[in-house]
């Protein structure tokens, strides 16, 4: 298996855009970890299996509660690799993660909603709530240990590629989820 982390790299984004010109861009942004198509082609073989894409948004982003019109470019990038498309001949298998401090805060207690109606109704909460889940970096381990065990539940091959994609803390998030999933790869190194 070969592991590429992106941290952002926006030249990948409109290389993607624009197809057969996109090595010349990002050479030119110093983007290396970018597979232009032709490489795409030439690398693929009957040995390798899946393209795996995991993205981690940035904070505060969710694009399954954004417009698209507001999407991030992780999101954008999200979007434009269609989950079971092919590139060069190879399935790409693609998990998108929301940006740490969208994930709700269950842990506090729903007593503190009953002292929301007196102070002003559910919309102030909810306000209250989402700045603490954004502040605290809520969802931040979470989404790298359900990356790990997602990575785990498709069944990875040694033939596969991974890739990594993360902005703001979701590129902490994609440099923790490489070096928790680096033990995985070992195995899969060894293993036929």
């Amino acid at each position: 298996m070969t592991m590429t982390t992106l941290t952002f790299c926006s030249a990948f984004l409109l290389a993607l855009r624009l197809g057969a010109a996109s090595s010349i861009i990002c050479q030119e942004a110093d983007c290396q970890f970018f597979v232009s198509a032709e490489q795409s082609v030439q690398r693929s073989s009957a040995a390798r299996h899946h393209n795996v894409i995991v993205l981690f948004d940035g904070s505060g982003r969710n694009r399954d509660k954004e417009r698209p019109e507001e999407y991030s470019n992780i999101a954008l990038l999200a979007d434009t690799i269609h989950q079971g498309g092919h590139t060069g001949g190879v399935e790409e298998v693609v998990k998108y993660f929301p940006g740490v401090g969208t994930e709700r805060v269950a842990e506090l207690s729903e007593r503190f909603v009953e002292t929301d109606k007196k102070l002003g109704g559910q919309k102030w909460w909810a306000g209250v709530r989402d700045s603490v889940a954004f502040l605290t970096g809520a969802g931040f381990t979470s989404n790298v240990l359900n990356a790990v065990s997602w990575l785990m539940e498709i069944g990875l091959t040694k033939h596969d590629q991974l890739f990594i994609f993360g902005f703001s803390r979701g590129a902490l998030q994609a440099g923790c989820f490489k070096a928790s999933s680096s033990p995985l790869a070992c195995l899969l190194t060894e293993r036929s």
